[in-house]
């Protein structure tokens, strides 16, 4: 019943339809609250309430449709917090626009399933969860079983589920249908959220689309970003992430949109085809940044190589290397000597020799030199 000019609130009569399985009532003009009887459609597996008129709480009864999958109810007025009751089946979660405050909370981390979560123009604070690495779907790759069949055979055709979902990637507003599956996204875009990027986003090495703009962010973004090797659209605008590009970002190679613009990244734009083939609008709004494409030289520009695979990796594991090696060198040496200066008579006795004849000779040699300036 989507894409109607439907108004009024929603009925409270669920409980006598307690085989459903999929509700679309997005694109209507309903209002008011989700009512509690809900809770009894324990075989709901998509609920489709987007782009409404709906306000009030979240309700927690909905805790009790566990086979939830698809929760879309983006668009809307929501207000209070993100529910902590999101279940493991949880595959698509779409908040977006709405008036959800708080943080995310760290439950949201159990849905391992999950590939799709927006919370993108909300009231959102505090930092990103640092368990966003339990999300195992964002981490494997695409396969039949990772996103099944929805409904089954009986409601909806056996490829996936007949649904039509609208996410927000590239910039723009894309219909997915059976390709959803193979699609990892992650939007907290238009937020108060701030922080830094813990590691553990970058464990999430089949995400194809981040959006962390028009937040607090900063910090600078670590190398490990190179990682997220099936990475299609990157945004980190509007923040106040400092310091240096990553290299690594240059090989990405299927990254179709980027988007730095005004943050504080300073130094050169690191070389390669990769990041010189997006235009300065990627990077305006950074005053201590250069290169191409931006109109600015940089004046250090002599020092910068064009990047070659894996070579910072290389650079940084060559000087641990080393600097470990001369370290445990340099004690096992310096104890090595103490050790038989102290144990061993007769080196002891040899190494005092060796001592007071270098003072002999350097005694004669001074004296010599005084007597001849004399």
């Amino acid at each position: 019943m989507s894409n109607n000019l439907l108004s009024g609130g929603l009925t409270n009569g669920w409980m006598y339809w307690k085989a459903l399985v999929i509700i679309r009532l997005g694109d209507n003009n309903l209002s008011g609250t989700i009512p509690p009887s809900i809770s009894f459609l324990a075989n709901l597996k998509i609920l489709h309430l987007n782009n409404n008129n709906l306000f009030g709480e979240i309700p927690l009864s909905l805790k009790y449709c566990q086979n939830l999958q698809i929760f879309d109810v983006g668009g809307n007025k929501f207000s209070g917090s993100i529910p902590k009751w999101i279940g493991h089946n949880a595959k698509i979660l779409q908040f977006r626009s709405n008036q959800i405050s708080g943080n995310i909370p760290p439950e949201i981390c159990q849905s391992e399933s999950l590939i799709i979560l927006d919370l993108a123009y909300n009231k959102i604070s505090g930092i990103i969860p640092s368990c966003l690495h339990n999300m195992t779907a964002m981490r494997q790759a695409s396969s039949s079983n990772v996103v099944t069949t929805f409904c089954g055979k009986i409601f909806c055709s056996n490829s996936i589920y007949g649904d039509n979902v609208m996410l927000h990637i590239k910039g723009l507003e894309l219909i997915y249908e059976e390709n959803v599956k193979f699609t990892r996204a992650i939007d907290l875009s238009n937020n108060d959220m701030s922080g830094i990027i813990p590691q553990e986003v970058f464990s999430l090495s089949e995400l194809h689309s981040l959006n962390l703009s028009h937040n607090q962010f900063e910090g600078s973004v670590s190398k490990e970003i190179g990682k997220l090797n099936q990475l299609e659209s990157l945004d980190l605008a509007n923040n106040k992430f400092s310091g240096e590009i990553p290299r690594s970002l240059a090989q990405l190679s299927f990254l179709g949109t980027l988007n730095l613009s005004f943050n504080n990244f300073s130094r050169m734009i690191p070389l390669g085809t990769q990041l010189q083939g997006f235009d300065e609008l990627s990077y305006i709004g950074n005053p201590e940044l250069c290169g191409a494409p931006l109109p600015k030289n940089c004046s250090d520009k002599k020092d910068v190589k064009p990047i070659e695979e894996n070579d910072t990796d290389q650079e940084d594991e060559f000087l641990a290397s080393f600097y470990i090696a001369s370290g445990v060198g340099f004690f096992v040496a310096f104890w090595g000597v103490c050790i038989a200066i102290f144990c061993i008579s007769s080196f002891r006795n040899s190494y005092f020799r060796f001592l007071f004849s270098i003072r002999d000779k350097l005694y004669v040699m001074v004296a010599l030199t005084m007597n001849r300036f004399g």
